[in-house]
């Protein structure tokens, strides 16, 4: 099993403002790959590596556990650990985010590699900021899918749990 505590390579633009991601169709040998600004005339090549890429199937993930402590300490920071299973034979990555709503708004960009018929495993910390309330909601919004969930905050126990997870089908 592969893990990282950090993203394993970026996909940001130049600007480090955001990320394009979207699902090619796979199984399609591109040659000359371009994308365009609408109809402006701006657009960048695609690099032939990335065109080869897509005569790959496209990877399927999927979630094997989204592990959270029980509860959280008012003030206090937690980790989530997001592991995947890449159910397919062409090599994944999981993209996405896991963005806090409640109390404060955050979000930490998930981003790992993910070898073909293994799995793979990142932890993201969610800082102290957002333990301030009640409880806090979280999702996770991957190419894996969405899940939602929310942790209580009081007194921490140790234990994890992803009881209160809600899946969505993604699109």
């Amino acid at each position: 099993m592969k893990e990282t505590s950090h993203p394993t390579q970026s996909v940001r633009g130049t600007r480090s403002d955001g990320w394009v991601a979207f699902t090619g169709p796979g199984g399609v040998p591109i040659q000359g790959a371009a994308i365009a600004l609408g109809d402006t005339g701006t657009g960048w090549a695609v690099p032939q590596e990335t065109g080869d890429a897509l005569a790959d199937p496209v990877p399927s993930l999927a979630y094997e556990a989204v592990d959270y402590p029980d509860r959280v300490p008012s003030g206090g920071s937690f980790e989530v650990r997001v592991t995947v299973a890449n159910e397919s034979s062409t090599d994944g990555r999981l993209l996405g985010g896991l963005n806090v709503t409640a109390p404060t708004a955050s979000t930490t960009a998930v981003d790992l590699d993910v070898p073909a018929g293994e799995s793979g495993t990142a932890a993201h910390a969610v800082g102290d900021e957002v333990t301030t309330g009640e409880e806090v909601a979280f999702s996770l919004t991957t190419n894996a899918g969405r899940r939602e969930f929310t942790v209580p905050v009081g007194s921490a126990e140790n234990g994890t749990n992803a009881s209160n997870a809600t899946d969505e089908e993604s699109d």
